[in-house]
């Protein structure tokens, strides 16, 4: 019986599937256990294949209630009915009755795992389908739905199966109440940790996949807890790698879920296996990082629980972070950078998490050997790990301060340890100053000052006099170094970051004072100093700045943009120049990208204001040079700013000022700058008064530039995707080229009108299909006439990568029929005349693949005769074009209405021409391509009276072909030439 005739019966309702039941009934009763298997997977497969709203619920109950009694058939009947089941689970009209029944036969009649892997994932299908469907039903049987689940999936081994069971795992948990059987539940799941599989080459299923869901599944509920942990516990100390890695990364994600307490009564021993892992040098990078991520999640676990109240569990808080400071101790004597790293890290972890008293209690306890290691130890680096450990310290207790009563003890306990502290930092700092200059010297000094500058910048901890010392330090450190003595600075130690950190830290807190160091510290040396690379970065660090309050940004930005046109003005040295320019633009950047409306309202208005003074200072300078580049910068900069809000006055002032009166050089400045920095918004709000101007300043001097800009707006205005109504825009590009073909040299005309095809042809406009035809007028006229000679070579110029833009137009969003036509017409011109062939010829590939089967004749019609010429066996001026020519007729013989069209019309001028492309002279690609062609030809469908005169020949050639020196085209001459033998 044919299975999808049935199916469409039913569907038709001509008959049903109680029906079919009813005639399968002498093979439903036969003793045959092969006939009762038939008869029950033929009603299976029609089940599998009926939508799933064609069965009413009646139909749906009878049928569940006759498959639930096969199920205790033989193995080979009772197959067949759970998929048979599984397909009606997936009913809409399934009654909460028939899904019951069909759980507690499955989970009652079933011995899951005997049976086989498919069989057993239909099972699980079918709990995730009554999931999906009926949960709320489910709910209400809440033990017993449970209970078979853990039932159904105890010793599922295979992985397809995992993968489904792991799913719905979670979900159980999460849906039910799980507390009778919690143990058995997590028994079931747990015994899979960790996961121990090696997928096959041909397998779908990735160990990465099973970890992470079977994660999920250890997780789902705080209930796990006292079960999990101690299994943790002993699997951290296995001696498998990724046992630990796995076990470290399911404690970060169930840190979260399980209970403080549980965590709290394990944590010696998890402290113990954080050591392990954390804090000794043979332990690889991946899983010291993974071992610190798990360990943060457990410290703000236990640090920020609420549900642990009473004095028992803040004792035990106590005495956990005790015990992790005992753990941290030794760490301070290491020699190993990756330890001492981890230490940090761990103590930056607990102190950002901790409560206040925690917090004073880990501070108060690690500073003093911190402090006493910075004394004790003699090598660099170990000072700079030390150095690193007090500052996520610091930052950590600092950045989690509250003005409660312990933590404002914390911050008088810092304040009153601030001199020693920095006494020592000073200490080191100057020793590594006096070194001779190496990297672990120059780390050094650079984390004393960035440490010194944390402490010197939070507000109420350091004093007037130790803040004014610190920027005095600071400031001749940016100097280059102190009492005159200029120190060697080595490449990736700035100390600009930490200068302009400090200063946006002080900014927050107290501007006056970061407005004091900038102006009476940083400027002088960004102005003064005799050392150019000193100048050129405080310079920059005053750029990087503008982004502070507008009572320090507004006058250095305006400082800024004075010292550039000073030195503008003034030709100093090109260096000091370009690092004034560069300054300059970092500071429009930065100002720009500050949340501050006013400070973006301000460099816009001091940018309009000196833009004809800057161009003024810096017109002379040569293209192309450095310091022609870094005005360049500026100017781009500037055009960020204007394009970044409502500037209607701003952009119609600087594009007509450079349209109407400044040097091509000084247009070009802009028109790049406003080109990239246009938004469509601004470019349709502008239109109607930028166009015309570019086009008249085009029509009075031929500037190559305005017609570009021109037709980059044009693409900025005309965005179909967006907005469709810009017939505006249109009128005025109309009049426009109306107006320069009417008035302007032929040359001139041939330019702007070939310029604004291609930028409608990109836009997708339906003004192309206009201007298209317009310009296959001009191009039929005379050949002595001057304007299609000019429009033949500008074509020619500008599709020149035609498989772009004939490919943008295929899929144009506005008249693409239209549009393609026209480009056919276009194109065909250029195959005859222009030297581009071979990127027109690839341009009409992109056409044949996306021609609406309405232009294909058009397209033909066209095309093939110029293809035909340039096919030519004598036309050894072409050999070039022969394999392009050959892969766009190839694309055409590919679409059937293409072929139909081609073989009445070129049939007896391609076959030849294909036979001579056999010849073992032209090259593999044509040879290939060709008898790929001929193959296609006769097995394409087109009428055998047209094939069967050219059949001798062709078979003929074809025979000579089979001894081609290369094995590729033997092949596809044979299958050619057994295709073209089976004609007639």
């Amino acid at each position: 019986m044919d299975i999808e005739l049935l199916v469409a019966d039913i569907i038709k309702k001509q008959c049903s599937v109680l029906q079919l039941i009813e005639s399968l009934q002498p093979d439903l009763t036969s003793t045959k256990i092969e006939q009762r298997a038939g008869a029950i997977g033929e009603v299976a497969n029609v089940l599998q294949k009926l939508p799933p709203a064609h069965l009413n619920e009646q139909e749906v109950t009878t049928l569940v209630q006759f498959l639930c009694v096969k199920l205790a058939d033989h193995f080979s009947v009772s197959s067949h009915a759970i998929f048979g089941l599984k397909a009606l689970c997936s009913c809409v009209n399934l009654s909460n009755a028939a899904a019951e029944a069909v759980f507690r036969s499955v989970t009652t009649e079933l011995q899951v795992q005997t049976l086989n892997q498919m069989e057993r994932m239909a099972v699980y299908q079918i709990f995730q389908l009554l999931l999906q469907n009926k949960l709320h039903f489910l709910k209400s049987i809440n033990h017993d739905f449970v209970f078979g689940f853990v039932r159904t999936i105890d010793a599922e081994k295979d992985p397809r199966n995992l993968l489904i069971v792991f799913e719905l795992f979670p979900l159980v948990v999460a849906e039910f109440d799980i507390t009778r059987f919690s143990e058995d539940m997590f028994e079931v799941i747990a015994c899979y940790f960790p996961v121990d599989f090696k997928p096959s080459a041909s397998g779908s299923v990735t160990r990465d996949q099973l970890v992470e869901l079977h994660s999920r599944c250890l997780s789902s509920t705080p209930i796990f807890g006292e079960f999990m942990v101690p299994l943790l516990l002993e699997k951290l100390a296995s001696d498998l790698r990724s046992a630990r890695l796995e076990s470290f990364n399911l404690l970060r994600r169930a840190a979260p879920v399980y209970p403080a307490a549980v965590l709290l009564g394990y944590g010696q021993q998890l402290l113990a296996a954080f050591r392990r892992a954390m804090f000794r040098s043979a332990v690889s990078d991946e899983e010291r990082r993974v071992a610190l991520t798990a360990f943060a999640e457990v410290v703000a676990r236990i640090a920020r629980s609420d549900c642990d109240a009473g004095d028992d569990a803040e004792s035990g808080r106590e005495e956990f972070f005790r015990l992790l400071l005992k753990e941290c101790r030794p760490n301070l004597r290491e020699l190993d950078p990756n330890v001492m790293e981890a230490t940090g890290r761990a103590l930056e972890s607990a102190v950002g998490v901790a409560d206040a008293t925690t917090r004073r209690q880990l501070v108060t306890g690690i500073l003093p050997d911190i402090l006493a290691g910075l004394a004790d130890r003699k090598d660099s680096a170990s000072k700079c790990g030390l150095l690193d450990i007090l500052r996520r310290l610091l930052t950590a207790s600092l950045s989690s301060y509250s003005p409660t009563s312990v933590s404002v003890e914390l911050k008088a306990y810092l304040s009153g340890e601030l001199e020693s502290i920095c006494a020592a930092l000073y200490g080191l700092a100057t020793a590594a100053a006096a070194e001779s200059a190496t990297p672990d010297s120059e780390r050094l000094r650079l984390a004393c000052l960035a440490t010194m500058g944390r402490l010197c910048s939070e507000p109420g901890l350091a004093s007037d006099e130790q803040r004014a010392g610190f920027a005095e330090h600071l400031l001749a450190e940016l100097g280059g170094g102190r009492s005159g003595q200029q120190r060697q600075r080595l490449p990736g130690q700035p100390i600009r970051p930490i200068v302009r950190d400090y200063a946006r830290r002080l900014a927050a807190t107290n501007a006056d004072e970061a407005a004091s160091l900038i102006n009476k510290g940083m400027l002088p040396l960004a102005t003064e100093h005799s050392d150019f690379g000193v100048r050129a970065d405080c310079l920059l660090l005053l750029g990087e700045l503008c982004d502070l309050p507008e009572s320090i940004s507004e006058p250095l930005l305006g400082l800024l943009m004075r010292l550039c046109l000073e030195a503008g003005s003034t030709a100093e040295a090109a260096p000091t120049i370009k690092s004034r320019l560069d300054a300059l633009c970092l500071a429009t950047e930065t100002s720009m990208a500050s949340t501050n409306g006013r400070a973006r309202e301000f460099v816009v208005g001091i940018w309009t204001s000196q833009f004809q003074q800057f161009l003024a200072a810096f017109r002379h300078y040569e293209a192309g040079g450095d310091l022609a580049n870094a005005a360049f910068g500026c100017v781009q900069a500037f055009a960020r700013a204007l394009t970044a809000g409502d500037e209607s006055t701003s952009v119609k002032s600087a594009v007509d000022w450079t349209a109407q009166q400044a040097t091509e050089a000084d247009f070009r400045r802009l028109h790049c700058a406003l080109l990239f920095n246009l938004t469509p918004e601004t470019a349709r709000r502008h239109s109607v008064a930028l166009l015309p101007s570019l086009a008249s300043r085009y029509a009075s001097d031929g500037s190559e530039f305005a017609l570009q800009l021109y037709a980059s707006l044009i693409n900025k205005c005309l965005d179909y995707g967006r907005d469709p109504s810009m017939s505006p825009v249109e009128q005025i590009v109309l009049s426009d080229v109306n107006t320069l073909v009417a008035n302007s040299n032929s040359e001139r005309s041939a330019a702007f009108l070939a310029w604004c095809l291609k930028a409608l042809l990109l836009s997708g406009s339906p003004l192309f299909v206009k201007l298209a035809g317009k310009t296959l007028d001009i191009l039929r006229q005379s050949g002595e006439d001057q304007l299609a000679v000019q429009l033949a070579a500008r074509l020619e110029l500008l599709l020149k990568p035609c498989e772009i833009v004939l490919c943008t137009a295929a899929k144009a969003t506005v008249g693409p029929l239209a549009g393609q036509k026209c480009l056919c017409l276009l194109l065909q011109p250029l195959l005859d005349d222009a030297k581009q062939k071979k990127a027109c010829l690839l341009a009409a590939i992109s056409l044949a693949q996306t021609a609406p089967p309405e232009l294909i004749v058009d397209y033909i019609d066209s095309l093939i005769p110029a293809l035909m010429l340039h096919l030519r066996p004598s036309n050894s001026a072409n050999a070039g074009l022969r394999a392009p020519i050959l892969r766009l007729l190839e694309t055409l013989a590919s679409r059937q209405d293409a072929l139909n069209a081609m073989a009445p019309r070129c049939l007896g001028d391609l076959l030849p021409r294909l036979l001579a492309c056999l010849d073992p002279g032209a090259d593999l690609d044509s040879r290939r391509t060709s008898a790929r062609l001929l193959r296609r030809l006769a097995t394409g469908g087109l009428p055998a009276a047209e094939l069967l005169p050219h059949k001798p020949d062709v078979v003929s050639r074809l025979g000579a072909a089979l001894n081609d020196p290369k094995r590729l085209a033997r092949s596809d001459a044979a299958q050619a030439r057994n295709a073209w033998f089976l004609i007639g």
